[in-house]
């Protein structure tokens, strides 16, 4: 019995399983992140008032945070962030971080 194509399906199947199952950003993750970001930023003071996150492989995504803060003595000011985050493919946990300016 020659078990040399069914050897090759079997190896077929399992890279494309793996591949299937590698760390990359869901629609879920994306908006998880944001909603992250949202609660992160508000807790600080800011008014969040646009998030625009964009792919740039399947385990980082890059983009801009707008910001509005009431600062005394000042008035309303706006600010901006840009951000990444980044899905570690050990653990398909997504990370994010913002520069200070």
């Amino acid at each position: 019995m020659n078990t040399g194509p069914i050897k090759t399906l079997l190896c077929c199947f399992s890279l494309a399983v793996l591949l299937a199952c590698s760390a990359s950003f869901s629609e879920q993750d994306i908006a998880s992140v944001e909603a992250s970001m949202r609660k992160d930023f508000e807790t600080k003071g800011f008014t969040v008032t646009k998030i625009q996150l964009t792919r740039q492989s399947k385990t980082k995504l890059s983009g801009v945070v707008l910001l509005r803060k009431d600062v005394p003595g000042v008035g309303d000011m706006e600010f901006s962030r840009i951000c990444t985050a980044t899905m570690d493919e050990q653990s398909s946990q997504p990370s994010w971080k913002c520069e200070d300016r």
